[in-house]
């Protein structure tokens, strides 16, 4: 429902006085303006919260995903989801000197992050994707950008994010070594829309289509749970 967004900015703008002011109603109110498309002002917003709360990770770390997606064309902009650190194309990243700074800053914000992570948890998985996609779209940075991914893939081999920035950037990884850990994991109950749709990434990367067919076909379902058929 894309009124929703709508709906949060109004309720975030009126928080009564006497709640006491903190950071979070600007990094909601940020991320939503982002989720919308709207950069300008959802750099606004962060900052307004960075000056209220500028060592809390939540800020940090929405401030990176807004200075990350600075760095790219207004076309490669989130529309009514949260932003996600998925591949795009180079020709959507911006190579001024003030949107390289932004991707640079994200990157280094991403890495601190990284560091106050507990190691294995969701937050540091997280962080890890981030920083990925701010070092996987400096082109001044794509050696690190792969060995990076490649550190990645050696502690999950079926890191489904680190697998598509590794085929969407050509990075040199182990790529069926990763397959046979996705099919694993797919062949699961509890596999998410993502694995699936990587692993069919990868058989559609070395033209094996009759598998993607066929795990398109038994995935069926798992698409439909999600709400996301007409993605299927």
């Amino acid at each position: 429902d894309l009124g929703r967004f709508d709906d949060v900015i109004i309720a975030i703008q009126n928080i009564p006085e006497a709640i006491e002011a903190n950071a979070e109603p600007y990094r909601l109110h940020a991320l939503t303006l982002l989720s919308q498309g709207n950069i300008q002002e959802s750099r606004s917003k962060i900052q307004e919260a960075t000056n209220i709360n500028p060592d809390w990770d939540s800020i940090r770390e929405a401030k990176a995903i807004i200075d990350y997606f600075s760095s790219l064309s207004p076309a490669a902009l989130p529309r009514y989801t949260f932003p996600q650190p998925e591949p795009v194309e180079y020709t959507f990243v911006k190579r001024d000197a003030e949107s390289l700074q932004r991707l640079r800053e994200a990157e280094s914000l991403f890495a601190n992050l990284i560091e106050d992570s507990e190691e294995s948890g969701e937050r540091y998985k997280f962080r890890q994707e981030w920083r990925l996609a701010c070092l996987g779209n400096d082109l001044e940075k794509k050696s690190e950008a792969e060995a990076f991914c490649q550190t990645l893939l050696k502690e999950d081999f079926a890191h489904a994010r680190a697998i598509l920035w590794a085929i969407s950037r050509n990075y040199q990884v182990d790529l069926s070594t990763s397959q046979k850990a996705l099919e694993t994991t797919v062949s699961k109950l509890d596999a998410s829309v993502e694995q699936v749709t990587v692993l069919l990434w990868l058989y559609v990367n070395q033209e094996d289509y009759q598998n993607a067919l066929e795990l398109l076909e038994n995935k069926k379902e798992l698409f439909e749970r999600a709400n996301l058929v007409n993605y299927w």
